[in-house]
């Protein structure tokens, strides 16, 4: 019979990876869904942030996690720039494999700036964890709970509420007819790489 503690320790444990995989999974979908382009360096993206998050949160903790996101949509954007833009009229092999190249470019140079050595952020909420049912809640957890939610509605309003988010449904539901009605594609390509750059953070 499982032990009910424990029952409950692994139910948060999952909960936690499950928001982190969440979030992975809708940059990915964000890029893919208007594209049809599989964006392989999402992880490097994410990195890059991760590396802008713990240099900038000395100075301030919360600027670090702003700045993740920035650095994140910013580096989209040279991905887009520099390989989308150049092979727009390619195959979607021809451009799923240069940004698998922009990716190992991006890691190299990560390499040389920051160095392979560990990076350590420092928790957002720090404290006692909370118990429940005698498993414990990490403090950070809460924060990890409430970016995930946060990040969820403000997608969904984002898509359902702005013109600019209903241009991206459109491209992703038919991008020939939404080019058809006066939709500039290309644009909601590149929102759409920006918007998976800074949600992977």
């Amino acid at each position: 019979m499982l032990d009910a503690q424990l029952l409950t320790q692994v139910s948060i444990a999952r909960l936690l990876t499950g928001v982190v995989y969440g979030s992975i999974g809708l940059a990915f979908a964000s890029v893919y869904s208007v594209t049809s382009v599989i964006n392989f360096p999402q992880a490097d993206l994410g990195l890059a942030g991760a590396f802008a998050a713990v240099t900038l949160s000395k100075s301030l903790l919360v600027l670090g996690l702003v700045g993740a996101a920035l650095v994140g949509a910013l580096v989209s954007t040279l991905l887009f720039i520099l390989v989308l833009v150049p092979l727009r009229r390619a195959s979607v092999l021809m451009q799923t494999i240069a940004l698998i190249g922009g990716g190992i470019v991006l890691q190299a140079l990560m390499h040389t700036l920051v160095g392979t050595g560990p990076q350590i952020l420092p928790l957002f909420i720090d404290g006692d964890p909370i118990l429940i049912n005698g498993a414990a809640l990490p403090a950070q957890g809460i924060f990890v709970f409430t970016w995930g939610a946060f990040l969820a509605i403000s997608l969904h309003a984002f898509l359902e509420w702005t013109l600019l988010g209903r241009a991206v449904c459109a491209c992703a539901i038919d991008r020939y007819a939404a080019g058809l009605v006066g939709i500039p594609v290309i644009l909601m390509a590149f929102n759409s790489l920006i918007l998976g750059g800074a949600i992977i953070q």
